[in-house]
């Protein structure tokens, strides 16, 4: 009984040995293998569902807007308005004042905004993937017929709408407008940005990317991709749904309100 004692307490004030020190070592190193890149693709994928949430009520006010506003939806602008502000385009038709689509259906919102986001801010207009304060644009698309210069400032009819469940509404801007080493445009101020009458073809890449992938240097605000979730987008469509989006598929999806899917 002694003798038992002894063993143990001595080997008790000896500690770990260094092999048993090397094998909790190992098997530590194997579970942090193993449990971070669990850890991050969960985190990822929080952040691409509060995402779709938020392009969820974005749409769904965008829709409630139409609803007050002779069924037509809040006029899509290029760039250039700051929230609280806007601008007078001077048609043929008349006078056309630009504000951003983001203020133009804040109060429709659950997420209410007595002003304009603000650094940090991290509603509705601000995917978790990106700093910028505002993530998203809105589909440039008037309802024909084109009877006047105006109407190109106008938003469109989702009840004329050939197929909303292919028609883009809202998408995902790319992180930062910044490609081969210049800067283009930010959209921490653009309060209404859109993606300027973009085209169903070809497929959309950032700039750099080599001829191979298509690239298309023309949009500086459109759908581009790789995006921010996985490579891919949330994308809104005029019907309500919200998708994530691995890749351009012309045959899927489209910007055009006239075009039979």
């Amino acid at each position: 009984m002694n003798q038992r004692f002894s063993v143990s307490r001595k080997r008790s004030d000896q500690g770990f040995t260094l092999i048993e020190l090397l094998v909790v070592i190992a098997i530590i190193a194997i579970l942090a293998a193993i449990l971070f890149p669990v850890f991050a693709s969960a985190k990822a994928s929080a952040k691409r569902a509060s995402c779709q949430s938020n392009l969820k009520q974005i749409t769904e006010a965008a829709l409630l807007y139409a609803d007050d506003w002779s069924g037509v939806t809040p006029p899509p602008i290029y760039l250039g308005v700051e929230w609280g502000k806007s601008y007078v385009v001077n048609t043929s038709s008349g006078p056309c004042v630009i504000t951003g689509w983001t203020e133009r259906i804040a109060p429709y919102m659950k997420a209410k905004y007595g002003s304009a986001p603000k650094a940090g801010d991290r509603r509705v207009f601000r995917c978790p993937e990106q700093k910028k304060l505002y993530s998203y644009g809105i589909v440039w698309w008037f309802t024909p017929p084109h009877t006047n210069e105006r109407s190109y400032y106008m938003g469109f009819k989702p009840a004329n709408v050939a197929s909303p469940s292919k028609m883009v509404f809202f998408y995902e801007l790319r992180k930062s407008y910044v490609e081969d080493n210049t800067t283009v445009y930010t959209h921490d101020q653009d309060s209404g940005i859109s993606n300027d009458n973009q085209q169903d073809d070809p497929p959309r890449y950032y700039y750099g990317q080599g001829n191979s992938k298509n690239t298309t240097a023309n949009n500086d605000c459109g759908l581009v991709w790789p995006g921010p979730h996985n490579d891919g987008h949330n994308i809104a469509f005029v019907d309500g749904h919200v998708k994530w989006i691995g890749k351009w598929d012309r045959n899927s999806m489209t910007f055009r309100g006239d075009r039979q899917l």
